[in-house]
């Protein structure tokens, strides 16, 4: 996990007229039931490890927290929300939580339950990782569900950025260079973090041109994670002071 200085925060940018907001519309009122289940899946893809963690928090089983954020998911395709929309588009962080909030109040999901590996999202749900932090938080700290649903989807936003950036520098036939140098994002020491000479040195770069590779990283780093999380905001709607909320849910 990669976490930003807050320093690195720097101005807003524009929103983007493409949306994370745009996902939830096109699950909603897509042409064909193929193109509503392919925005339902990169939903569920992208933000099923906040949901995850909320239902889990409120004591349900691992076995039924995947079925109930699979069943979540689907609802998708079956039931039209778009008189919620209006009302709730904001922050889509919120619009989620409130929705899986009313999912777990109702009885949908205990007369619809699918069987485990029969549901029409396909997106695998890898709850190891998820249930050994949960464990590890269990066992130190106090947490409420929605706490853990900002946590994860901060994490889950911190992962995509990496993900994001790793492609551009892929495309730019400088992948290698990224494995090293991501190590750096974060400002400051780090335990277990080489030396900054001795990645120099294996990247074949002067001390200097090494810093100046840090800092465009950083950058980029920035404000690719402005954009991810204009994203998933309405218009208007002050990126910087989002981020800062997210990241407090760490401290």
């Amino acid at each position: 996990m990669i976490l930003i200085d807050m320093a690195m925060i720097g101005t807003e940018r524009e929103p983007f007229p493409e949306t994370k907001w745009t996902l939830v519309w096109q699950a909603q009122l897509g042409d064909s039931t193929a193109f509503r289940r392919e925005a339902v899946t990169e939903l569920c893809r992208l933000y099923w490890r906040p949901i995850y963690s909320y239902i889990r928090l409120r004591g349900h089983s691992p076995e039924d927290a995947e079925d109930l954020t699979q069943d979540f998911f689907a609802r998708f395709l079956r039931l039209n929300h778009v008189d919620d929309l209006d009302a709730e588009k904001g922050r889509l962080r919120n619009y989620l939580l409130r929705a899986v909030k009313r999912h777990l109040a109702s009885e949908w999901h205990r007369q619809h339950r699918q069987k485990r590996g029969g549901s029409l999202i396909g997106v695998s749900i890898d709850s190891a990782p998820i249930e050994a932090e949960l464990g590890r938080i269990q066992a130190g700290e106090s947490l409420t569900p929605e706490m853990a649903f900002d946590r994860q989807w901060a994490l889950s936003l911190l992962d995509k950025v990496i993900d994001v950036l790793s492609e551009k520098y892929r495309s730019e036939g400088a992948i290698d260079h990224f494995f090293y140098l991501k190590d750096f994002i974060e400002p400051g020491s780090r335990a277990g973090r080489p030396q900054s000479a001795e990645v120099a040195a294996k990247l074949g770069m002067t001390p200097g041109a090494f810093r100046v590779a840090v800092h465009r990283l950083r950058q980029r780093y920035r404000e690719t994670l402005l954009e991810m999380v204009t994203e998933t905001l309405k218009p208007g709607e002050n990126a910087e002071e989002e981020l800062r909320y997210l990241l407090s849910s760490f401290s």
